[in-house]
């Protein structure tokens, strides 16, 4: 991958002299702060803004997932739009559990 950031092509292992093109391409990248390798070769970190964030309050996932929900659900039945604080409300629990579990 660094190769192909530093020259934007890569050749191939078996004939040395075929270079492949890439082109039209991003990368993203995660690192997991609690699993795998904690650093990055800074030769090929150079090609990548470093973001840290934290994670949203719960008060602040429920409005964003009600505010969501709530214009997704507007042309509905009322029956069925009171089912959306529960619905945000479930989505949070189980937001909360997979965060304590893998993160």
């Amino acid at each position: 991958l660094r190769m192909h950031a530093d020259y934007g092509a890569w050749y191939d292992r078996h004939d040395l002299e075929l270079r492949k093109q890439i082109v039209d391409c991003q990368f993203i990248c995660a690192m997991n702060h609690k699993a795998g390798s904690f650093s990055v070769n800074a030769r090929y970190q150079r090609h990548f803004a470093a973001f840290g964030c934290q994670s949203s309050s719960d008060a602040d996932l429920s409005m964003i997932f009600q505010s969501v929900l709530d214009a997704h659900l507007a042309d509905f039945a009322p029956a069925v739009q009171k089912v959306a604080k529960p619905v945000v409300n479930a989505t949070l629990a189980v937001h909360r559990e997979m965060a304590a579990r893998f993160l």
